[in-house]
């Protein structure tokens, strides 16, 4: 695929809330950097997200715990109800994660969890999905983050339009 293709690194905040979801790419690390210190300002809570377990989503992680001190991190928990495997995967991911950072980590389940600020957040599992992902829907602005192929379309420039519609020409079953 030739193009530019969108990778998340979302944050919320209110008041002295601050939640982070995904972390980017470590080819945008300035760009995260830049966006994190001029948000975060003099927030008492800080948390990250990651919306699924991959590379993409946790890779700024070990310098955005350490250089900004959040306070939590917090992934999905459920894959699958057919996986076998779950609490061994569970376990597997969690080691992994102590071992970037030294940041109390907790998996979270579908449902309510609660606010950040005047911002009410819920974790969804997606019935369509191409990953075991997770997704998170902010009920006051009415917005629903994704982290799958559902949201990212490539583009032919880095400034192109951030919303895609049905009727634009690069949008087919062909592409």
């Amino acid at each position: 695929v030739k193009g530019f293709i969108p990778f998340q690194c979302y944050v919320l905040r209110d008041g002295g809330q601050f939640l982070m979801l995904d972390g980017g790419l470590p080819v945008h690390r300035d760009e995260v950097r830049n966006g994190i210190e001029a948000l975060i300002g003099s927030s008492h809570e800080r948390r990250f997200m990651m919306t699924r377990r991959e590379l993409d989503t946790i890779l700024n992680l070990p310098w955005i715990a350490h250089d900004f001190q959040f306070h939590t991190l917090y992934c999905g928990g459920d894959l699958s109800p057919i996986d076998f495997f779950e609490k061994m995967d569970d376990a597997n991911f969690d080691a992994q994660i102590k071992t970037l950072v030294d940041t109390p980590f907790e998996f979270l389940k579908p449902g309510s969890l609660g606010n950040i600020g005047k911002l009410e957040l819920e974790m969804l599992r997606g019935a369509l999905m191409v990953l075991p992902t997770f997704w998170f829907y902010e009920a006051t602005t009415r917005t629903l983050f994704t982290s799958d192929c559902w949201g990212f379309l490539p583009q032919a420039t880095p400034t192109g339009p951030r919303v895609r519609t049905p009727s634009d020409a690069e949008i087919s079953a062909e592409r």
